[in-house]
């Protein structure tokens, strides 16, 4: 029975979607997992090099940070992108 309806999918709709909890593992943990430790990298080198760009810098970074996760959540979703 699983494998029909794997090979015929469900009421018409083919390939059979099975659950949405793959949205936060996999390629989006080890990207945010990426972007935060570049945040950690430039925090840090803000902090030896000091200066008035560290407040325009850092938030901006953090910004960017938030901007990539969650476009990259949105297009998840709006694609129907599962593993």
């Amino acid at each position: 029975r699983l494998l029909w309806m794997e090979l015929h999918g469900v009421s018409g709709h083919w390939p059979v979607r099975y659950c949405s909890d793959m949205i936060l593992s996999g390629h989006t943990f080890v990207m945010f997992t990426f972007l935060l430790g570049s945040a950690d990298l430039v925090r840090k080198l803000c902090l030896i090099m000091g200066g008035p760009m560290r407040v325009i810098v850092e938030p901006l970074v953090v910004l960017l940070v938030f901007c990539c996760t969650g476009a990259d959540l949105y297009l998840i979703v709006v694609n129907h992108f599962h593993y």
